[in-house]
């Protein structure tokens, strides 16, 4: 699904070190992976996991079926943090954040932000929140609080020998659930759907990304 959003400004679809000059953050809040069919059993929170033998701390999002988790598990915590570098949307855009560290002077993005790891044999991308990111993917939240990713750039439109329009955001909303391999990793987690009307993983479901309130009545 893509919709799009006029942009005041160029050039802002990687963060950059003004980025981190002017950093604000919304949560912790938790992340819901709702399919999108009719017919869909896909319903529950995302939780993130360190991948073994991976001194920086590399983290995926798994997939957990129960209900709500308790307030106070820090594992489904994720924040959302923006800029006044980046122009209000709607949705305001910005970057999804994991284990936050207001503390750390050093960590320009105030957490690991999401990033999406690229699969050159497959139109399936691993999302992970990465201590060691130099960019982040941007994207916001819609008035019914889906997550999007955004870009400025839609090859679609290309035409030979021209510039192309980087005036508008083009937003989309490719995210599955997939049982998928990732380093040391297999499991059901978020995956990120790069082209194509389906992924060739044959496990994935299309979802939508929902931020949701920590819940008091949490299972755990």
């Amino acid at each position: 699904m893509k919709i799009q959003i006029a942009a005041p400004l160029c050039g802002l679809l990687a963060a950059t070190g003004a980025l981190a000059q002017v950093l604000n953050s919304e949560g912790p809040f938790n992340l819901r992976v709702k399919g999108k069919a009719s017919n869909s059993t896909i319903d529950g929170y995302l939780y993130v996991s360190h991948i073994e033998g991976y001194t920086n701390a590399r983290t995926i999002l798994y997939y957990d079926p129960a209900g709500a988790p308790a307030v106070d598990d820090t594992s489904y915590h994720v924040y959302f943090n923006w800029s006044s570098t980046i122009p209000p949307g709607p949705p305001w855009l910005g970057f999804l954040v994991g284990e936050i560290d207001r503390e750390n002077s050093n960590n320009s993005r105030n957490g690991r932000a999401l990033v999406i790891e690229p699969n050159t044999v497959s139109n399936v991308a691993v999302p992970r929140f990465g201590a060691d990111c130099d960019a982040v993917d941007l994207g916001g939240f819609d008035d019914e609080d889906h997550f999007y990713l955004t870009s400025l750039y839609d090859d679609t439109a290309v035409v030979a020998n021209e510039r192309p329009d980087l005036s508008v955001y083009h937003m989309y909303d490719n995210w599955a659930v997939c049982w998928q391999f990732w380093t040391s990793a297999t499991q059901w987690s978020l995956a990120w759907i790069n082209y194509g009307s389906e992924a060739s993983n044959p496990t994935c479901e299309p979802v939508h990304l929902i931020k949701t309130k920590l819940s008091d009545s949490g299972k755990r």
